[in-house]
């Protein structure tokens, strides 16, 4: 509607792509998808105020898919945004992959996050350089980064609580590392290995449900084997 230089833009529905101005090869389909970029080139924004972002801020190389995908973007770019309300709140971070409904839901200006999963990363804000993959993996750690976490609910930390700023964990299994709130340098490989661990530090868990009742700052402790450790 406002183009004036642009080209090689695409647009489908009411509004969509409506004031871009110069930028060139975006394709926004929706209802007000990529409403505000004016001058950003190289999006795509498909769902209905996918990419919708804010009154005079334009960006670029970003692509967003579902209702709400990357809805309030500024300045951010190289971000991918897939599944209803990921990234919806994002403004300026870059370089983040968010998959699945709520995925990175509250992030701000993070960058180099990566996430697969319902609500998974789902408060993290301003952190960098998380992998979660899977259904609530890192859901509650709102400050935590440099985590590596695959399997349901794997470090998915402690609900209800703020300050959860768990540091270069790994975590690999369903429910592994699942109450992690403090802790940093932990190692857990295994179905329940280490779960009920808050603040423990500098631990090796290899094998299912290893060290599962470990629940307090257990901390330079090497458990493998199934059900190693119990108390």
């Amino acid at each position: 509607h406002n183009l004036t230089s642009g080209a090689y833009n695409a647009g489908f529905g009411i509004q969509a792509g409506y004031n871009n101005k110069t930028g060139i090869y975006n394709h926004s389909f929706g209802y007000q998808a990529g409403y505000y970029n004016e001058t950003g080139s190289n999006n795509v924004a498909v769902g209905s105020q996918a990419l919708f972002g804010a009154s005079g801020q334009s960006n670029s190389n970003n692509t967003a898919i579902g209702h709400n995908a990357l809805r309030v973007v500024t300045t951010g770019s190289y971000n991918i945004a897939i599944g209803s309300n990921a990234l919806d709140a994002m403004t300026s971070g870059s370089s983040n992959v968010g998959v699945g409904t709520n995925a990175l839901g509250v992030m701000t200006t993070g960058v180099g996050n990566v996430v697969m999963g319902e609500n998974s990363g789902a408060s993290l804000t301003t952190e960098q350089a998380n992998t979660y993959i899977g259904h609530n993996t890192g859901r509650f750690l709102d400050d935590g980064a440099s985590n590596v976490a695959i399997g349901y609910l794997s470090m998915s930390g402690t609900s209800g609580t703020s300050g959860n700023n768990a540091l270069y964990n790994v975590a690999v299994g369903r429910n592994s590392l699942t109450n992690i709130a403090i802790g940093d340098h932990n190692v857990a490989i295994g179905y329940k290995s280490g779960d009920s661990m808050t603040n423990g530090s500098y631990n090796t868990i290899i094998g299912s449900e290893a060290f599962k009742t470990a629940d307090g700052g257990e901390s330079a402790n090497v458990v493998i084997g199934n059900n190693a450790g119990l108390n």
